[in-house]
C-alpha cells in the first residue's frame, strides 16, 4: 500500500474503537451469545432478507 493510501495510527484506533462499540451494541440485542462465525452468518442472512425486501418494495411501487 502506498503511503498516501495508508491510514494513520489515530485513524486505525478510531476505526477499531467504532467497530468494538458497534459489536458491543449488537451483542446487547442478542438473545444468546454467538461466536464470530455465527454472528457473520446471522448478519449475512439478515442482509440477504433485507435485499429481497427492498427489491420486492421497488417492484411493487
Amino acid at each position: 500500500m502506498s503511503p498516501r493510501n495508508s491510514w494513520s495510527s489515530n485513524r486505525v484506533k478510531t476505526e477499531l474503537d467504532d467497530t468494538l462499540e458497534t459489536l458491543d451494541r449488537l451483542e446487547n440485542h442478542l438473545l444468546e451469545p454467538l461466536t464470530l462465525t455465527e454472528s457473520i452468518g446471522e448478519l449475512e442472512t439478515t442482509l440477504a432478507l433485507y435485499d429481497q425486501l427492498t427489491e420486492t418494495e421497488s417492484t411493487d411501487g
